[in-house]
């Protein structure tokens, strides 16, 4: 754990803090929200305790943020830290889920729709409203904007893997996948197309789903189109085996790494709702996110 630099907020602050759609895609709001905290659900115990196959899943709420709607969550696993992108508020940081302090110095966007932290700590904002990418190396006590695309487009998603990866929307097909190698210093654009969605695995695959659903081993320097034959591509998550997992606007998909064609998986009442949002848990199940519906979790891949 590390010393954070003191920021503590007055009594009435605390007392305030404990009280207080880019057409029809599945972005900001639900969709990362929620896979966020399907991604969070394995590790943290303290967030989502995961009990044995014979029971249920329980849900604990944390303290806030009360901040308007959480568009978006991440977690420091190197320190011990959760932060929270908000529609209107900006970031904030907790580091037990009880207490949230809000850390916005020098962020000029405070709609955040995504959030991502890399293994040194850093983390790395999406400022709706202005299209910039912002950068805190201090634990979100101070914010600096490292891509700044103006007017010109909006951001959709960002993860971390063996680098930095955002979706970029232009519109009429020209979406871009951009890369950074040096923690937001530089950028470049790795593949082009139109892309709602981006999932990175443990041994650094990074896939990428839209039109299609697209892979790449090293690092975003080649892709490989998968060849699902959709259109609304929303969610994704791979096993350890390599099985990929595709969501769509019409029901959810599965490509085996022994079998490489994709077959959609049985709907019974779920899944030709949106499953907007995928997960792979510590014990290979997995969990989807639907529309109205809640979320739902397969023991026997799917």
């Amino acid at each position: 754990m590390i010393d954070l630099p003191v920021n503590e907020p007055s009594i009435s602050e605390e007392n305030t803090m404990r009280t207080k759609n880019r057409q029809n895609i599945p972005t900001p709001a639900a969709t990362r929200l929620t896979r966020r905290l399907l991604q969070l659900l394995l590790p943290l115990s303290l967030l989502v305790p995961l009990k044995t196959v014979a029971q249920q899943l329980t849900w604990q709420p944390t303290n806030g943020p009360w901040a308007g709607n959480v568009e978006d969550v991440a977690f420091d696993t190197t320190n011990g830290l959760i932060y929270a992108g908000t529609r209107e508020n900006g970031v904030y940081r907790s580091s037990d889920g009880e207490i949230w302090i809000q850390v916005n110095n020098g962020l000029t966007d405070t709609r955040i729709t995504s959030i991502a932290v890399n293994d040194s700590g850093a983390v790395f904002a999406i400022g709706h409203s202005t299209n910039d990418i912002f950068r805190s190396t201090d634990f979100g006590e101070n914010w600096t904007i490292v891509w700044d695309e103006g007017n010109t487009a909006a951001f959709s998603s960002i993860i971390v893997g063996p680098y930095l990866f955002a979706t970029v929307e232009l519109g009429s097909g020209m979406d871009k996948i951009i890369r950074s190698k040096d923690n937001g210093a530089s950028w470049d654009s790795v593949l082009t197309g139109d892309f709602h969605t981006l999932f990175s695995t443990k041994t650094g695959e990074i896939y990428a789903g839209g039109l299609s659903v697209f892979c790449s081993e090293d690092s975003g320097e080649t892709w490989e189109n998968l060849d699902l034959l959709r259109p609304d591509v929303t969610s994704l998550a791979v096993n350890d085996l390599g099985d990929v997992f595709a969501g769509t606007l019409g029901g959810l998909f599965r490509r085996e790494v022994k079998d490489t064609t994709w077959k959609k998986i049985p709907d019974d009442l779920i899944f030709d709702l949106w499953s907007n949002t995928l997960a792979i848990g510590k014990s290979g199940q997995l969990f989807a996110g639907t529309l109205a519906r809640g979320v739902f979790v397969s023991w026997d891949n799917g």
